[in-house]
């Protein structure tokens, strides 16, 4: 069979997609272009450091009580004023945190034509063609690169003879590698990066890949690089809660105290830990795909909007790891107190669900 030949053969027998091969819950992000990866790249940093919740970026050094209740007053670049609503910049970083623990726990998938990998042979010893993979796979003329954890050849098994038509293909630039991969890396750091030469790195673990013709994306053969056990455990497929989002939700929150908070300062408080804790979450369900359960934590709120001595009241978490996240992201929150505000005792219960 000539190169063409095949080519219009696969488009007649076009086999189950990527996305199919890796279980009928799991729907993969693809990255088509350069803009696709700058909207996962968009996520990529935690939502406590992308809207400054914690440490010197929170509370009285960044959101100076301007005497408006519940509103910050924010100079634009033309010098004019504006009024920010803490409570549609809450729901904007609640929004965000879940959506990041979203695409952390979904697989993703990009073609990368054959030609972007340094040899694409025929190995008879193993009956399989080999792509060599590097640290760093070019994507979109090297504007991203997809920096890929413990990489390693892909072979794809196939007949000698099958194997002649497969390369022809390749040598036409007619073929293309198709990869299924997880962001990798800590749920609390960047998962994209900037190198000097300024390519945007995306961290990453391989979860398969496909030998696809480019404009069909009709798969040609397959190849297994990384067994499901490798992977993070809220990613694996084949578990039982794969694909739904990660949520993390304030059920109840009591607050003690001569004067208490007002509404708006209990809202945005509540959406400052659903959105600080939700990393905690998604780092838990990287070891625990099936993690779930509630936290009932006590902790005081100074005037200053200082989050102090956060602790475990209640645990129907039973997660270590995650527990010790909670406690330490929570020492470091901050809101914005309305003026004057008094110290005050919090209880609050937060869920961690799948849904």
């Amino acid at each position: 069979m000539n190169p063409a030949g095949l080519q219009r053969h696969l488009v007649g027998t076009c086999v189950g997609a990527l996305v199919a091969s890796l279980g009928a819950s799991a729907i993969a992000f693809e990255i088509r272009d350069a803009n696709d990866a700058a909207e996962l790249c968009a996520h990529s940093r935690s939502a406590t450091e992308e809207f400054a919740l914690a440490g010197e970026g929170s509370g009285d050094s960044a959101h100076a009580s301007n005497g408006v209740e519940g509103l910050d007053e924010e100079p634009g670049a033309d010098g004019v004023v504006t009024v920010a609503d803490p409570v549609i910049e809450g729901f904007t970083a609640r929004d965000y945190a879940r959506q990041r623990g979203h695409l952390l726990l979904q697989p993703h998938e990009v073609v990368v034509e054959s030609a972007a990998f340094p040899i694409v042979a025929y190995a008879e010893e193993v009956g399989s063609i080999v792509v060599p993979l590097t640290d760093e796979i070019e994507l979109f003329g090297g504007v991203y690169a997809l920096v890929v954890e413990d990489a390693d050849s892909l072979e794809f098994p196939m007949a000698a003879e099958e194997a002649d038509v497969v390369l022809a293909l390749h040598a036409m630039g007619s073929l293309a590698v198709r990869l299924a991969f997880v962001v990798s890396g800590s749920a609390l750091e960047a998962f994209c990066w900037e190198s000097e030469s300024g390519v945007t790195g995306i961290d990453a673990t391989l979860i398969s890949a496909d030998l696809v013709e480019p404009l069909t994306r009709t798969r040609r053969a397959r190849a297994v690089t990384a067994a499901y056990s490798d992977l993070p455990a809220g990613a694996d497929p084949g578990a039982e809660i794969y694909g739904r989002r990660p949520v993390t939700e304030v059920t109840a929150l009591d607050v003690e105290g001569p004067v208490g908070c007002s509404a708006t300062e209990a809202t945005v408080l509540q959406m400052r830990i659903e959105t600080v804790l939700a990393d905690c979450y998604v780092a838990g369900l990287r070891d625990n795909g099936r993690l779930g359960g509630a936290l009932v934590l006590g902790f005081g709120l100074g005037s200053d909007g200082r989050v102090a001595s956060p602790e475990v009241l209640i645990d129907v978490l039973e997660d270590e790891t995650t527990t010790d996240c909670v406690l330490e992201t929570m020492a470091a929150l901050a809101i914005l107190r309305e003026s004057p505000a008094d110290d005050v005792s919090v209880r609050a219960t937060v869920v961690f669900r799948r849904e």
